[in-house]
């Protein structure tokens, strides 16, 4: 349950929760679960460009403008 439900996400509903821990029953182990079709899907299904690889935008206080 602890996968599920945690500090970060303390407030689902029910029918969410319902969802999710059917998933953990019915669901692939992680030993046999492939995660690329559902990154793939991921990336290709955004309103806007996604550009995984892509360093974060980092401000410098030290630079001069």
């Amino acid at each position: 349950m602890k996968l599920v439900k945690s500090d970060w996400r303390s407030c689902l509903s029910s029918q969410i929760l319902t969802c999710l821990i059917r998933i953990i029953l019915q669901g692939p182990s992680i030993e046999n679960f492939d995660p690329e079709a559902a990154i793939t899907l991921w990336n290709t299904s955004a309103l806007r460009a996604r550009s995984p690889f892509q360093a974060p935008y980092r401000t410098d206080s030290s630079s001069s403008v």
